[in-house]
């Protein structure tokens, strides 16, 4: 295990505690002159179970001191939040005096927010080889979380604190770390009165990066934009090759009929049946001459002309009318999965059934005489990787829409029961 280095936000912590103990009308935090210490006496009690408890190897403290250059860039930033309690003012300076006391690192700089330090020293610490833990009560710091930051979010008591790694982050806000300011950009943030962008909402958002991806698909594909290797030296040009020299037909129908039936479908690709509920019936006769489809095989079906050829990532068994193919050289396999569905390959597929009537599938022969690019192995899989990463962003977005819409109607049910 690296040292950990603890990070407290001061500002943060204080007002957590301040507000649990406050909130009690029978019990009085103050001393015998009547000066409050709510906040200060919240804040000791977690700092010393801290030290008691986890026995950090480091810890050092974070405060905010007034306006940082977010203000100047945006007169309203944090202008709807509510000003801080009088009682509580004073007992910052208090907290100060109690960390300095403690002979802590206490940690602050004029323009910046005690966040913009607590990253800056998180991402050094991490640097150096030691793992990380902030506690604070802002979900704002949740971008920070990796695999070597922990970010401790108190919940409606103090007591229920919760450590968030990247899993628990992508399962409470639907997106990754990494993509936490890019959403929050789109959509804004009310907490710190941030329009975002006008008119643009979770949907919005989803649509925005869905047209994103088509954009940069493009002028990937016309090679308008080029990654370079890991030493930051191009890839070599690309090569064009003809359908069969990449891919051959496959029919194999040697199985026992226990493999799942696959759907081949524009929207889903091929799937298990029962994952979207397909309740066309089959005969076992008519099972046997069922052609065996393995994970990473493409099967050109009936409407390929119009939505491009699908991919598989389940072996299975999908009917004899499709023609199934299989790279018969060095590929990756999710680079051509992008690429059988874009607009100018489709747009190729159609050419190839000028006058014949809608319904005729593409055959072996039309799809083998129709150049594909063939860049680098290298280069193809960063490729895929880069249009993997929108792709998740997209569901992760979506999946959170879900959430709130579920959250939403669960809210109503009890407000009407």
């Amino acid at each position: 295990m690296p040292p950990t280095l603890y990070l407290i936000d001061g500002h943060a912590l204080a007002y957590r505690t301040y507000f649990a103990l406050s909130s009690s009308p029978s019990i009085h935090f103050t001393t015998r002159s009547g000066e409050p210490t709510a906040g200060i006496y919240g804040f000791a009690s977690v700092l010393i179970r801290i030290l008691e408890q986890n026995k950090p190897d480091y810890l050092a403290v974070a405060f905010d001191t007034g306006k940082t250059f977010r203000n100047d860039l945006f007169p309203g930033y944090k202008a709807t939040r509510a000003k801080m309690p009088d009682d509580l003012r004073p007992q910052i300076d208090r907290i100060r005096q109690l960390v300095d006391a403690f002979h802590l690192p206490r940690l602050e700089q004029e323009g910046v927010e005690a966040d913009d330090i607590l990253g800056t020293i998180a991402y050094q610490a991490v640097e150096q080889g030691f793992g990380v833990k902030i506690i604070t009560g802002d979900r704002d710091l949740l971008q920070l979380v990796n695999d070597r930051i922990v970010v401790s979010l108190s919940g409606t008591k103090i007591s229920e604190a919760k450590n968030y790694t990247a899993e628990d982050v992508k399962a409470y806000l639907g997106v990754n770390p990494d993509q936490v300011v890019d959403y929050k950009a789109l959509v804004g943030d009310t907490s710190d009165n941030i329009p975002g962008v006008p008119g643009v909402g979770q949907k919005t958002a989803v649509s925005l990066l869905e047209q994103y991806k088509k954009g940069v698909m493009q002028k990937l594909f016309s090679q308008e934009i080029r990654f370079k290797d890991e030493k930051g030296r191009e890839f070599p040009g690309w090569e064009k090759k003809f359908g069969s020299k990449i891919f051959e037909p496959i029919s194999n129908k040697t199985h026992n009929s226990d493999l799942p039936i696959l759907a081949i479908s524009q929207e889903f690709g091929a799937v298990p049946r029962e994952m979207i509920n397909y309740k066309i019936s089959v005969t076992e006769n008519s099972i046997d001459g069922y052609k065996v489809v393995e994970k990473g095989d493409f099967i050109i079906s009936l409407r390929s002309f119009q939505g491009g050829i699908e991919y598989s990532d389940y072996k299975g068994i999908c009917s004899p009318a499709y023609i199934i193919l299989r790279s018969k050289i060095d590929i990756n396999c999710h680079f051509y999965k992008t690429y059988f569905k874009t607009y100018n390959y489709i747009q190729e597929l159609c050419r190839k059934l000028e006058g014949i009537r809608d319904g005729k599938m593409i055959s072996y022969k039309y799809f083998s005489e129709i150049k594909l690019p063939y860049p680098s192995v290298k280069e193809q899989t960063k490729i895929a990787h880069f249009l993997s990463a929108i792709d998740e962003k997209i569901n992760r977005t979506e999946s959170q829409i879900q959430q709130m819409q579920e959250w939403k109607k669960g809210l109503l049910q009890k407000m009407f029961c």
